[in-house]
């Protein structure tokens, strides 16, 4: 594999949200009623919405996330080249600014990131990762390529 983007071809259902946006887009082109017209685009957001930015790995790794209020122990569920989703005992509030540490990686990559989603049921935060998104793919990378347990998700 030579890099994060390869592996679109694990999962069909990437290709085939992206060829059903293709074929609303070529509808939308053609005349229709306006009943039509607006199931058309309204099929179009819901698909827009469903197709992520990046496509999320899988992992099960340990990882360290650094807060205001100190160091938790975190487990990576997936990554992707913009983010991760962790799950932790300790709450986090969305807009929280953290850095993630992944010391079993060569080199010890660190991550800025922001909280954006938070479920105090699942103990889990999604965070989405600031700055180089060469050094994030990278790190994503590295991490899929060592910790990942199966073909990516796009849900």
């Amino acid at each position: 594999m030579s890099g994060i983007d390869d592996a679109q071809d694990w999962l069909p259902e990437a290709r085939t949200l992206a060829d059903d946006r293709r074929r609303i887009d070529a509808a939308l082109a053609v005349p229709h009623s306006a009943v039509v017209e607006a199931a058309l685009r309204e099929e179009r957001r819901w698909l827009k919405q469903r197709q992520r930015r990046f496509l999320r790995h899988p992992v099960d790794c340990e990882a360290r996330l650094d807060v205001d209020e100190g160091t938790h122990l975190v487990r990576v569920c997936d990554i992707s080249e913009g983010g991760a989703l962790l799950e932790l005992d300790h709450p986090l509030q969305p807009g929280a600014r953290a850095r993630l540490r992944l010391p079993h990686l060569p080199d010890r990559p660190t991550a800025w990131c922001v909280v954006r989603h938070a479920s105090r049921e699942t103990r889990r935060v999604g965070v989405q990762f600031e700055g180089d998104p060469t050094a994030t793919a990278r790190l994503a990378v590295e991490l899929v390529r060592r910790h990942g347990s199966s073909p990516p998700a796009t849900g």
